[in-house]
């Protein structure tokens, strides 16, 4: 019995809308929940090296007094605002694409991390936070001597 292309074709359309829904529910909660308070998502790069996690976020036209950042239980907090700069007059916008108000990102960390040695350099609009690792000690083997009576 052949079967109907147009049903299949529904079926699959139905099913691809369910699969962007799942996925965008499950890569977005935090940056739905910020948008839904109004704040910004500022787009961040995380990169790996030997001796080091770096983490890049766009933070254009932020002064650093602006911008809070602080580490604690594996977890990197950054957070500000981007303030409009106006000189007192009234504006009136013929368009606005950029966006203005508080941020917040919230990134874990893998790894063990030397936290008094984090460094944190704003340059050019790009927050740079350099991370130096630290050799783990979980997973490493010791050989316990067991003791006799």
């Amino acid at each position: 019995m052949a079967k109907n292309p147009k049903t299949q074709i529904s079926r699959l359309a139905y099913f691809r809308e369910e699969v962007d829904t799942l996925f965008r529910s499950l890569f977005s909660q935090k940056e739905t929940y910020a948008l839904a308070k109004g704040e910004l998502i500022p787009p961040v790069d995380i990169l790996e090296g030997k001796e080091e996690i770096l983490i890049r976020v766009e933070l254009p036209g932020i002064s650093p007094e602006e911008i809070e950042v602080s580490f604690s239980g594996g977890v990197v907090f950054i957070k500000g605002v981007k303030r409009e700069k106006f000189t007192g007059k009234r504006v009136n916008y013929l368009c606005i694409e950029r966006s203005f108000g508080k941020f917040q990102r919230i990134i874990e960390i893998p790894g063990a991390i030397d936290s008094s040695r984090i460094k944190a350099k704003l340059r050019k609009g790009i927050l740079s936070i350099r991370m130096p690792k630290i050799a783990e000690r979980r997973g490493s083997r010791n050989k316990i001597k067991i003791e006799k009576d």
